[in-house]
């Protein structure tokens, strides 16, 4: 394993598969290795079976993509919530905190109450209502507060792309099987195509790149 290695959680979610798919033409493949774990290979629950993954492996930046993303059931399933949102970031930032590494971490709108009449803006005050948005802003305060000045927190919402289940995905499908479509009216979002936020995200990855 190089030294310089990304580490990326979440590996088989819509992020980490559209990333794996432009890693190779990316031009950070040149002096850098992709390393992809998904809840199957590894449980960010684990603290210690992390912290010992993270030593073997030595990353130089973690793109943390992983999170428990059930939005309704977090209300009644809690502790699952804060743990993989809350506890498992907390545990990446600590060991990051000690090893000069860099971490990238995958958010939500969620942590906002949705008041605003417009725009949000990153510097806005956060006030999440129910216990995923808690759960979101509870990692990135984890994350600020363990490592000030070497991480990036990337707010995102409605993701959409090829793979997996997305909203986007669900209304196409429903346009060919139905001749009308009844959607909510009263939700705002920005729908964002994980191809552009990858886009996006290959700069910041390369932050934490040393080069050679």
């Amino acid at each position: 394993v190089t030294n310089n290695t990304i580490l990326v959680t979440g590996a088989k979610g819509q992020l980490g598969r559209t990333l794996e798919h432009y890693w190779g033409n990316s031009g950070l493949a040149r002096n850098s290795e992709l390393v992809l774990y998904d809840s199957d290979r590894l449980d960010l629950t684990l603290a210690g079976l992390v912290e010992k993954e993270l030593n073997r492996i030595k990353p130089r930046t973690i793109l943390n993509t992983a999170a428990y993303t059930s939005v309704d059931h977090a209300e009644t399933d809690r502790d699952a919530a804060f743990a993989i949102n809350a506890s498992a970031v907390a545990t990446l930032a600590g060991w990051a905190a000690s090893n000069d590494c860099f971490v990238v971490h995958i958010s939500t709108d969620f942590v906002f109450d949705g008041s605003k009449s417009v725009p949000y803006l990153s510097a806005d005050h956060a006030s999440p209502l129910g216990v995923y948005g808690s759960s979101k802003l509870a990692g990135e305060t984890a994350l600020q507060s363990q490592l000030p000045d070497r991480h990036a927190i990337i707010r995102t919402s409605w993701l959409y792309s090829e793979y997996g289940k997305n909203f986007v995905q669900t209304m196409l499908r429903l346009m060919k099987e139905r001749e009308e479509l009844g959607v909510v009216a009263d939700q705002i979002g920005s729908p964002t195509s994980t191809h552009s936020l990858v886009s996006l995200l290959l700069p910041i990855l390369g932050q934490g790149i040393k080069p050679g």
